[in-house]
């Protein structure tokens, strides 16, 4: 899962210019000084690299105690053993990236997010196929959780002429996978903390009266904030 997490971030990082190549990414530019220069992708990997790296050890440990932690794959031969590390070294190496990229623009790439989505798809349908166990659960979660996301975006587009960007709800495929892969519980848990951040971060930004009722926020980190709580809190929320 490791080696999955560093390529990931790594790839990401190098290919950050074509990533955001276009409006959004101009303004990324103009933020660090750069509007006729490179997206410093390179320059960040000494960031993201070890936060990818952190947050796959961190879910290997939570989620995969019995396995490799570079690997995913467990002492006997288990046909699962690839798909679940897979997705969650995905997740992890993106996560970083993601989340510092919606804080800069409010905007999470479709060039990142629907490479994952697909990638994360395409493992965990390959473990349905196979039989695992939880395969089919996790597609079903991500799709639900996409399908919830989407209905909020239409529901705050009607209402305030305003909502959550697609790029949230393209989002919620692979973390409403990851989560779902747990059990259906976490997805609602997941979802609760997501909400749980996002209010706390607006409610401290009111106070401090660095925000006022129409602010918008970028939701993208806090869907990241819910779904790597809700791994964290595994151990501690066997039973859930």
């Amino acid at each position: 899962m490791l080696l999955t997490s560093a390529l990931t971030a790594l790839l990401i990082g190098l290919a950050l210019p074509w990533c955001v190549n276009d409006e959004a990414g101009m303004r990324l530019l103009r933020l660090h000084g750069r509007p006729h220069g490179r997206v410093p992708g390179r320059r960040l990997l000494r960031v993201m690299l070890p936060i990818g790296l952190a947050l796959g050890y961190l879910a290997s440990a939570c989620l995969l105690p019995d396995r490799d932690t570079v690997t995913g794959a467990a002492a006997h031969a288990d046909p699962g053993a690839f798909g679940l590390a897979g997705v969650l070294g995905l997740v992890a190496g993106a996560s970083g990236w993601l989340f510092w990229i919606d804080v800069r623009i409010h905007r999470l790439p479709d060039r990142i997010v629907l490479p994952l989505a697909g990638a994360c798809a395409v493992l965990t349908a390959r473990d349905w196929a196979a039989g695992v166990p939880g395969a089919r659960t996790a597609l079903l979660g991500g799709l639900v959780l996409l399908l919830a996301l989407f209905l909020l975006a239409l529901l705050g587009l009607f209402l305030r002429g305003g909502g959550m960007g697609l790029g949230d709800v393209k989002l919620g495929f692979p973390l409403g996978l990851v989560a779902a892969w747990i059990s259906p519980a976490h997805v609602f848990l997941a979802v609760v903390l997501m909400h749980v951040s996002a209010v706390l971060v607006v409610v401290s930004a009111l106070v401090r009266r660095r925000a006022h009722r129409g602010t918008r926020i970028a939701f993208g980190p806090h869907m990241l904030v819910g779904l790597w709580a809700t791994i964290l809190l595994v151990p501690v929320l066997p039973e859930l």
